[in-house]
């Protein structure tokens, strides 16, 4: 008779959420960026790296950390750009009590005139 034996490695990437209100505003005005990590979350949650576009490269500007639920909430203030500016979230891997690797949530624009 055979006998077969096999181990299994999987990683799966955070699920990570990112919701921008109002995706139009002036160059000085602000923004509301909410968002949810998907999963199980630990108790005292997770950080997440908030990052803009800007001059060519991805530059973080906030990391908070989310509530129980996996949920957080950032206010932005612009400081007098004018255009489009792609934002992200980002969750990085090795977090205590999260199962998941990294994972970065959809980009969403803000236009600013």
């Amino acid at each position: 008779s055979y006998a077969a034996q096999a181990e299994i490695a999987e990683t799966v990437g955070a699920g990570v959420q990112l919701k921008i209100s109002p995706r139009r505003t002036s160059s000085e005005g602000a923004i509301t960026l909410t968002g949810t990590v998907h999963g199980p979350i630990p108790s005292r949650g997770v950080v997440v790296d908030l990052l803009v576009h800007y001059r060519g490269r991805w530059e973080p500007f906030r990391t908070p950390r989310t509530d129980s639920h996996g949920r957080f909430r950032v206010t932005y203030q612009f400081e007098g750009g004018i255009g489009r500016f792609p934002f992200r979230a980002e969750v990085l891997a090795g977090q205590a009590g999260l199962p998941y690797s990294a994972g970065d949530s959809q980009i969403v624009d803000v236009s600013t005139s």
